[in-house]
């Protein structure tokens, strides 16, 4: 084999092994608004995780703001808010499952059924390199 073919052969394995990665780690999260237009009063939990793609969790990958603010800052605000007062007399039977682009808080009752949904559209707040690794740090 000539080198300019495993030159190509090699390119062709590298742009390959891009590609696949890029689908894998993009792949969009279950916790989207569609999904959560689907939870109805009365499902059980199982359904409902069945809908978001698995047990109650966060998967958001940085800080969360949302678009009804004037900036990211206040954005990120009132996204704690929300939490906050969504936890604010929260039984042990309520859930969330949080994502880079929605968050999703069910109510459950004694029986495990759902008696209430709310909602909330985020969008990741864009970090520089450096601020993220301090966040990471913790400094």
């Amino acid at each position: 084999m000539t080198t300019k073919r495993k030159l190509v052969v090699l390119g062709v394995i590298m742009v390959t092994a891009a590609v696949i990665a890029y689908a894998v780690l993009s792949a969009r999260s279950a916790i989207n608004a569609e999904n959560a237009a689907k939870i109805q009063v009365g499902m059980d939990l199982a359904t409902v995780e069945a809908l978001l793609g698995g047990p109650a969790r966060d998967e958001s990958t940085g800080r969360l703001t949302t678009d009804e603010t004037q900036n990211d800052a206040e954005g990120v605000f009132a996204v704690k808010m929300w939490r906050v007062y969504m936890s604010a007399d929260m039984s042990q039977r309520a859930q969330y499952w949080s994502s880079d682009e929605f968050i999703v808080h069910v109510d459950f009752n004694e029986l495990g059924l759902v008696v209430h949904v709310e909602t909330l559209r985020v969008r990741r707040v864009a970090e520089w390199p450096w601020a993220k690794l301090r966040r990471w740090l913790r400094l």
